[in-house]
């Protein structure tokens, strides 16, 4: 479930890539922030995905 500490945190990671001029797409942020929140590893091959890794996902591809 998407819970409000989940919401929070993609926002913080929104803004911060804002910052650098590349934002995510909204789903692609749900998910990476997702797996973040859980812990948990994020099997994709999706490109977008490479750039939560700095945030804490871990990443299988």
């Amino acid at each position: 479930p998407v819970t409000s500490e989940i919401v929070m945190k993609a926002s913080k990671i929104q803004a911060k890539r804002i910052q650098k001029g590349k934002r995510l797409p909204f789903i692609d942020l749900l998910i990476g922030t997702t797996a973040i929140v859980y812990n948990s590893n994020l099997f994709s091959s999706d490109e977008d995905m490479k750039n939560l890794v700095e945030f804490g996902l871990e990443l299988v591809s």
